[in-house]
């Protein structure tokens, strides 16, 4: 047995009305659906999904050009126990990071739209990763998100 590959990666938003702008717009992201409604409170999804409690949600899908999927959800109940997302070295912190060929032009255009940037793309000088570019930046939340630009074959 093995894992094939990832079907998706779930992102939990504070407002998908200000979210999807973000990811469409900005990024570029293909919108692949409209929200669902919000749902009723329901309790067997609050187990399933590990919050313990009825939850209020409704998603939206996303596909990156080579038709990986990002998944973004909006509860609006219960609230998030957290006002802002977890810094990069909190136990379970994550991010994705985007593919890109030319990672200063993409950095430029999203700068000039708004999007904060921690630092200058940075290239990786040895290692597993040796060669990449890299930079992170955030989304309208300040969810972590993260730009590569891998070496030219």
């Amino acid at each position: 047995m093995e894992i094939k590959s990832i079907v998706h990666t779930g992102i939990t938003v504070r407002s998908l009305e200000k979210s999807i702008p973000f990811y469409r717009d900005v990024l570029g992201l293909k919108q692949v659906n409209e929200p669902e409604p919000l749902k009723e409170p329901n309790a067997e999804e609050g187990i399933a999904v590990g919050v313990g409690k009825p939850v209020s949600s409704h998603t939206v899908l996303f596909e990156t050009a080579n038709g990986q999927t990002i998944e973004l959800l909006e509860y609006a109940e219960p609230k998030a126990p957290n006002d802002k997302p977890l810094t990069q070295n909190a136990l379970g912190a994550m991010h994705v990071s985007f593919e890109v060929e030319d990672i200063n032009a993409w950095v430029k255009r999203l700068t000039e739209q708004g999007v904060k940037f921690y630092y200058e793309p940075k290239l990786i000088l040895n290692g597993a990763m040796k060669d990449i570019w890299w930079c992170y930046f955030e989304d309208p939340d300040g969810i972590v998100l993260e730009l590569m630009e891998l070496p030219k074959k």
